[in-house]
């Protein structure tokens, strides 16, 4: 395939079609369109059928897939660990990083404005099987800069669009919090405290198994710190003492398919009944309790802001359950009290209520029990 003439390539590289470029570009907020169109015209105009756009991931110090065309190995979302030179304007044969090289890219142009790292555009080399010519690579370098200004506004609406939906979730889940303490805090029946729990962590976060520990005090050397509280969907009772112990344990949060815990195999009986991450509750320095979720049935993974949900949710949970269980062993120890009570009253009445007076003798008589009531028992009779 004949290069074009040079009148022709003159036509494609103008300064009008430059300018028609940019402005349609600037023309929208929308990221996608903006990249998609930028490494379409790319192409076009350099003749070349693979290219992709990829944007910098700080937090991953990679670089993102944005758009592809023509590259069956890359799809959107993939990170590309690339080591680009510093100030380089433009990367062309042995400079193109192996990455890129890897999937035939023979061109690449990172996308700067100002001191901010944008992304990158990588091109394959021409269909004819000719080099970029000067013309060409002068052309696609100004319009790269020329559209880092709206590739950059363009990712600066997508996240402040972001910020705004992680601010609505936010908001949404502070005034579902404080309807769960309202709720929690009105009911001290520990069954339906339980069933509360359960309907917002399937209302909210459309968890269908979880797992609820407290520590317990008082138990025995040969016993568990930890007792199951309640569960759904999952036998706590099948849990073992083994994977109890563990628990005593934690710090923070755990996930059970990654770091660490992925391959220590004393989670594995979790891991088999749906468990999937492991969030620890302290009160005073302290593990108190330990709430353990499945999977969402949604499908979708946990993200830091439900994580701090679920704590949330979970610390409410566990204030308002320990103190059903205050009050229940207030109510047995009253009960136990007035047990006590009245077994006094009934044991002062067997005892003789009047001594017989007899002539030339004085008697008296007095009991004491220790506690309540006691084991002694005496009476006066009056002998023939």
């Amino acid at each position: 395939m004949p290069d074009p003439s040079p009148a022709a390539r003159t036509e494609r590289f103008d300064l009008k079609a430059l300018y028609e470029t940019s402005r349609l570009l600037s023309t929208s907020l929308e990221l996608e369109f903006v990249l998609s169109s930028l490494l379409l015209t790319a192409m076009s105009k350099l003749l070349v059928t693979r290219g992709a756009a990829l944007l910098y991931d700080p937090l991953a110090g990679a670089y993102r897939v944005a758009s592809c065309k023509g590259i069956p190995a890359l799809a959107p979302g993939d990170a590309l660990p690339l080591s680009l030179p510093e100030d380089a304007p433009m990367l062309q044969g042995e400079v193109v990083p192996a990455e890129l090289a890897a999937h035939r890219i023979a061109l690449a142009l990172p996308v700067q404005f100002g001191r901010r790292k944008i992304g990158l555009v990588a091109l394959g080399g021409k269909a004819t099987g000719r080099p970029f010519e000067t013309l060409e690579l002068e052309f696609i370098q100004s319009l790269v800069n020329m559209s880092a200004a709206a590739v950059h506004n363009s990712l600066m609406v997508e996240e402040l669009r972001q910020a705004n939906r992680d601010l609505d979730t936010k908001v949404q889940q502070l005034d579902t919090l404080f309807r769960v303490s309202n709720d929690f805090n009105a009911e001290i029946d520990r069954r339906k405290l339980v069933k509360l729990l359960s309907l917002y962590l399937m209302g909210q976060m459309m968890i269908g198994k979880y797992i609820f520990l407290f520590r317990q005090d008082d138990a025995a050397e040969d016993e568990p710190a930890f007792r199951v509280i309640t569960s759904k969907g999952v036998d706590g009772a099948d849990l073992g003492s083994a994977v109890l112990g563990k628990l005593c344990g934690l710090a923070s949060l755990v996930t059970l398919s990654e770091g660490e815990a992925a391959a220590d195999p004393g989670w594995e009986p979790l891991r088999a009944a749906g468990i999937c991450a492991l969030l620890p509750l302290y009160q005073n320095g302290a593990a108190c309790a330990v709430l353990c979720v499945g999977a969402r049935l949604t499908g979708q993974p946990y993200r830091q802001e439900d994580y701090e949900f679920l704590y949330a949710l979970g610390n409410l949970a566990f204030v308002a359950i320990q103190n059903s269980l205050l009050i229940e062993e207030q109510i047995v120890k009253e009960r136990l009290e007035e047990e006590m009570r009245l077994a006094r009253q009934i044991q002062l009445r067997l005892l003789p209520q009047g001594i017989p007076a007899f002539p030339g003798l004085d008697i008296a008589t007095l009991a004491l029990p220790s506690r309540e009531i006691g084991g002694d028992y005496f009476d006066v009779v009056r002998l023939d």
